[in-house]
């Protein structure tokens, strides 16, 4: 269907296909924006912004993390500023410093009230979590694998579904503490600073069960 507008530069008038974006005016050539046509791609936007959430959403509930980042990646193409999809982001994050960036991306982001923080539980992973009483980085290292990764005191990282039992690496201040670890047992492992002058400077590890930080 054709539209009559008025040209900005010559005020002749200029008729336009509605389905359009753009035009050109006959009698001086200037470009025309169809603003209509605008609208409707911003509409088409949201629409689809809003069904990937839905389809996260549902990934979510069934346990398919890796599913539901794919969807809300996608979202994100069509809107970088979607609150739903960085909190998704923001909890399924691998390290602490990847979950606070998206996180304070996400105070300011557009919400489109689809999925909130009680729909993304944490990944099921072993997870290394640094005590903040560390005084230096923590070098992590799974044995076998590329796996390489540091974190600084009072932050976190999710090993990779490597599965089996593995030899784990954790080197504070130049020494190398070993740990076996089943890969197929979940939780968390909270690393202390070694005590005592017969300790080697070899850190210590316990079981962690609190909330991680971010959660």
């Amino acid at each position: 269907m054709l539209i009559s507008l008025k040209c900005p530069h010559c005020h002749g008038d200029v008729q336009l296909d509605d389905s359009r974006e753009f035009g050109f005016c006959m009698y001086c050539g200037t470009k025309i924006l169809n603003e209509k046509s605008e609208q409707t791609i911003v509409i088409d936007e949201r629409n689809k912004v809003i069904n990937l959430l839905k389809n996260a959403k549902y990934e979510l509930e069934l346990g398919h993390e890796r599913a539901a980042l794919k969807l809300v990646n996608e979202a994100l193409l069509s809107d970088a500023d979607c609150k739903d999809a960085l909190i998704v982001k923001a909890k399924l994050a691998n390290t602490s410093k990847e979950s606070k960036v998206f996180r304070r991306l996400a105070e300011t982001g557009n919400a489109y009230g689809i999925i909130n923080e009680t729909d993304v539980k944490p990944p099921r992973k072993i997870t290394i979590y640094a005590d903040p009483s560390l005084e230096d980085s923590l070098q992590i290292s799974i044995e076998g694998t590329q796996f390489r990764v540091t974190i600084d005191p009072g932050e976190y990282v999710r090993l990779p579904s490597v599965g089996g039992q593995r030899k784990v690496l954790l080197c504070y201040r130049g020494v190398n503490t070993a740990m076996n670890v089943n890969m197929c047992i979940l939780g968390a492992i909270q690393i202390l600073p070694p005590t005592g002058i017969l300790s080697g400077g070899f850190v210590r590890y316990k079981n962690y069960n609190r909330p991680l930080p971010d959660h």
